[in-house]
């Protein structure tokens, strides 16, 4: 299959045309000069649908990589015959990957607890494209954020706060990516189970803000973007919402005496 009609088949928005297409340039380049070629952070959304288009391709000379283990934010690296996934893994500045850690100073140790969107704000107002930005892994008054070597730089220069919090920052080759459980656990009635419904309901939108969402390719469930609004919703499902962060639903518990479903979720600050 070819360039063009790969990317018809699988991209479903202006923005994934363009993503997809470089990608699939990145492909060809490392095949014809035998060297390493990285792209920027995938959605997790849009990680299995370009796997998918890979395998159409017939293209297997690449990974997923993000950094570290378990990262939900990764890039598809396009190897060369000499090097290996564990050479990858090894020196992350072969996929274009380095670590940035920004720190508070001593005197806000025991005040400071930064949030994922604490930190991406903070980046997002340096100017720095949000797929350049891999895992954000916030403890206290301390984060590690992985990022495209290119902006590197940029983020220790210019990066001095985060939230009411002045930082420091360094950067490294590798760092030590401590991930802690930032969720809280609450609950709620829906009407229904519907993706809509409990979209709603988690992300504190009205139901059709909340479908509008989901027809605009917003919303994703458990990594692949959902397109149905009607679409029900079970336990263990991960849901997120571009901009307003991810859950993970936990169990129904009945109904309410206006024969509400009652569930609970962990949402992720």
């Amino acid at each position: 299959m070819d360039k063009a009609s790969l990317i018809n088949r699988y991209a479903k928005t202006p923005e994934q045309r363009v993503m997809f297409a470089h990608i699939l340039d990145l492909a060809l380049r490392s095949e014809n000069r035998n060297t390493v070629e990285s792209g920027n952070f995938l959605p997790e959304s849009d990680a299995d649908t370009v796997s998918d288009m890979l395998r159409s391709a017939e293209i297997h000379n690449y990974i997923l990589f993000g950094g570290c283990d378990g990262a939900e934010r990764k890039c598809p690296v396009f190897l060369p015959d000499y090097l290996t996934e564990d050479d990858i893994t090894d020196s992350p500045t072969l996929a274009g990957i380095a670590f940035a850690t920004a720190e508070v100073n001593r005197f806000d140790l025991d005040r400071a607890d930064f949030t994922h969107r604490d930190c991406l704000g903070a980046l997002m107002g340096l100017g720095i494209e949000r797929e350049t930005v891999g895992d954000i892994v916030c403890s206290g008054g301390k984060a590690v954020i992985v990022l495209k070597t290119g902006v590197a730089e940029l983020v220790k220069n210019e990066l001095d706060s985060i939230g009411r919090f002045r930082v420091t920052v360094s950067v490294g080759d590798t760092a030590v990516m401590e991930r802690h459980d930032d969720s809280v656990e609450l609950s709620d009635t829906v009407a229904s189970m519907r993706l809509d419904a409990v979209c709603a309901s988690v992300f504190r939108l009205s139901r059709g803000a909340a479908a509008e969402a989901v027809g605009r390719g917003l919303v994703a469930v458990n990594g692949s973007e959902a397109s149905k609004p009607d679409a029900q919703v079970t336990e263990g499902d991960k849901i997120s919402l571009r901009g307003k962060g991810r859950a993970v639903i936990g169990k129904t518990a009945g109904t309410s005496k206006k024969g509400r479903i009652r569930f609970e979720y962990k949402k992720y600050r």
